[in-house]
């Protein structure tokens, strides 16, 4: 395959360019479409390239340079020939989301679970930018049955048949843009997308890098593959943390009608099993409802009887209290009948007298 899509103006361009500019744009579709699950605006990620992709490009290059041991000069710009990792990538591209999150003032573990599905896409989609530049293959494959794609790809500099390992890893990434993307947007625990990334992909490249021919060394040992692993273990770290973070049960002291707390020891903490509001003990509702922790004091201190012996004699004298004005109100109304039932007979009692006065004149 001819690494040269054509020229203009005189200027090759390459598939390798063409490709890695089509993974830029399908991570930022990807990113806008998932921003508001993280508290960003569908605007943010346009900001957001032009302070990752710098950065992103620079390392990448780098990384490759200080492992493959050139080459340098001007030759050391020409990264339309290929030769940028994508470890380097992510180092430099981590370097400009902190820097944005500093001057943004934006969170950066919801930034890199928001950035992580978009990262996996381009990293799908790039490599077969090593397609294009016949790179990134694994072993030798002689047997004329395998000799086949996408199991194998044929490099013609070399005229064999070789592992197409940049295939089984676009596969990959893209499964695991899938579960990222699930992660992001129907579980809202900040930095388990991240932990996800960690994991899957340091899995998946560990594997396939150590079936690589092309694979940058340290010494006898692959950098991507010890790179690859320190990610995993960084991975699982972070998602045990972000786990028991989001999954532990909230702890509530609950306070009296006068914002004390009744127990003033610290071992003497009360677990509610309801919303703080409806623990707060008042003087209509005196008694505490929950459970006591594990580790709490089972014996109620001396202070503890005092202070509950103090709110029941309060609640008995409001109790009497109330029953009194009952009692009175009762009196008070019953005073008033009886006074509107003598008027009544006074009345009727004047009546009949000036009825028989006038009576009297007739008999006479």
């Amino acid at each position: 395959m001819d690494p040269i899509a054509f020229t203009l103006f005189g200027i090759d361009v390459h598939w390798y360019g063409i490709i890695i500019a089509l993974g830029i744009v399908a991570a930022i579709a990807l990113a806008c479409w998932n921003a508001p699950k993280r508290g960003f605006t569908r605007d943010d990620p346009f900001e957001l390239i032009l302070w990752l992709f710098p950065p992103a490009v620079i390392c990448a290059r780098l990384y490759f340079l200080i492992f493959n041991g050139g080459p340098w000069g001007w030759e050391s710009f020409a990264i339309w020939n290929g030769g940028i990792a994508i470890y380097g990538a992510v180092i430099g591209g981590a370097l400009g989301a902190i820097l944005y999150c500093v001057v943004r003032k934006k969170n950066f573990i919801k930034l890199a679970d928001l950035v992580m599905p978009s990262l996996i896409l381009g990293q799908a989609i790039g490599r077969w930018g090593n397609f294009a530049n016949q790179e990134a293959y694994g072993n030798l494959v002689t047997d004329p049955g395998l000799q086949f794609f996408p199991y194998a790809v044929y490099i013609e500099n070399l005229g064999e048949w070789h592992q197409a390992t940049f295939f089984y890893e676009s596969i990959c990434d893209l499964i695991i843009c899938v579960i990222l993307v699930i992660l992001l947007r129907r579980v809202n625990w900040n930095g388990i997308v991240l932990a996800g990334y960690l994991i899957l992909y340091g899995i998946v490249r560990f594997f396939i890098e150590g079936l690589r021919m092309d694979s940058l060394m340290w010494g006898s040992i692959r950098v991507s593959q010890l790179l690859s692993l320190l990610l995993v273990l960084a991975g699982i770290a972070f998602a045990i943390y972000t786990v028991v973070k989001n999954t532990k049960k909230p702890r509530y002291i609950a306070l009296s009608s006068s914002g004390d707390p009744p127990n003033e020891r610290v071992g003497d903490v009360v677990e509610q099993s309801v919303s703080p509001p409806e623990a707060l003990i008042t003087e209509a509702k005196p008694v505490v409802e929950g459970s006591v922790t594990a580790g709490a004091s089972d014996v109620p201190s001396k202070k503890n009887k005092t202070k509950k012996s103090k709110l029941d004699t309060s609640t008995n004298d409001v109790m009497a209290q109330d029953a009194d004005k009952s009692n009175q109100d009762k009196v008070t109304k019953d005073s008033a009948g009886e006074g509107k039932e003598k008027e009544t007979d006074i009345q009727e009692t004047d009546e009949k007298i000036e009825q028989n006065n006038a009576e009297k004149p007739d008999k006479n």
